[in-house]
């Protein structure tokens, strides 16, 4: 298993954010940031007209798989314990499901 910080690119008109979470995985870490970014708002279909390979739409703001830098194991818990950054995928198992849910699926 390897450890990594890794980044997602978003564009907003003239503005670049970058978002930053860990994953862990024993696979290929490429191609599992490649599938990150483009689950990373939950859409079904993925618009990338006009843009660089990697990169999608949603609505007015385009985002992709950013760097990611492997780290220990060690500086990988101790992230994730203080909270600096969300763990978003470990152990080949998805922590969060981001698929979109009615208010009475999410209990309410």
């Amino acid at each position: 298993m390897k450890y990594y910080i890794g980044n997602i690119d978003e564009q907003h008109g003239e503005f670049e954010v970058e978002q930053s979470f860990l994953f862990a995985t024993a696979g290929d870490d490429n191609q599992l940031m490649e599938r990150l970014a483009k689950e990373w708002y939950g859409l079904d279909e993925h618009d990338s007209c006009g843009l660089r390979e990697g990169m999608y739409w949603n609505d007015t703001m385009a985002y992709g798989a950013g760097c990611h830098y492997e780290v220990t194991k060690a500086t990988y818990d101790e992230l994730k314990d203080k909270r600096v950054f969300t763990e978003i995928y470990a152990d080949e198992e998805v922590k969060y499901d981001r698929t979109p849910k009615t208010f009475q699926e999410m209990g309410g």
